[in-house]
């Protein structure tokens, strides 16, 4: 998940695709293969406002330019920020397990879904500490914690779209508003707003999720 004045990072010879939110933008900015500094795996990198503005210069300049002009050492500047940009795991982990991609994708389109380990432990016919040791091997969490995680990155892409706290608690199954921004505080280390406008006015990104 790719918050608001975040970027995605995704290293040469990777399989992707992405899904932009509704009144999203999205500029792409392709690195040669030789190029050092950055991760060599998928993250999320916090976006400056300094990355914002030299992002937005160079496009609207000619792709095609030599490394000594003056696009080409604004583009050099460009990657090392990059470098140095902060970085986050923004992501839900999951392996190619068909039974837990039937399951996020249920939750993902329903997240006010509580269902318990033992009703999902039910439904995949497995016993429940069959499912708990599951979930484990293949996540890296528990249920529950991984059940949150993906609560926190749906909270924050409607958010980043702008949607109101109050309404995505009430869309997440939360009790209440303060249930829900407890959860975000445990996933992003924030409250929603202050996580947002800290985004927007450092390019730092919270959260405790770890590359799985």
């Amino acid at each position: 998940m790719v918050p608001t004045f975040g970027a995605f990072w995704v290293p040469g010879g990777i399989a992707h695709s992405n899904t932009v939110s509704p009144n999203g933008s999205v500029i792409c900015v392709f690195v040669d293969g030789e190029a050092s500094g950055l991760p060599d795996r998928f993250c999320t990198l916090g976006v400056s406002p300094l990355i914002r503005a030299m992002t937005d210069a160079l496009t609207q300049r000619s792709v095609r330019y030599v490394p000594d002009s003056p696009s080409g050492r604004l583009a050099q500047v460009l990657m090392d920020e990059f470098a140095k940009a902060p970085v986050s795991y923004l992501h839900l982990p999951i392996s190619s397990d068909s039974r837990l991609i039937e399951v996020a994708e249920h939750l993902l389109a329903d997240p006010a879904d509580r269902r318990t380990v033992a009703e999902w432990a039910t439904h995949l016919a497995m016993s429940e500490r069959s499912f708990s040791r599951w979930i484990d091997r293949e996540t890296g969490l528990t249920f529950g914690q991984w059940r949150r995680q993906l609560h926190g990155l749906v909270a924050l892409e409607r958010l980043s779209a702008g949607s109101s706290v109050n309404i995505i608690a009430q869309d997440l199954g939360y009790e209440s508003t303060s249930a829900f921004i407890t959860m975000f505080k445990k996933v992003f280390g924030d409250s929603p707003r202050r996580y947002l406008r800290q985004i927007e006015a450092t390019g730092r990104l919270g959260g405790t999720a770890q590359p799985g």
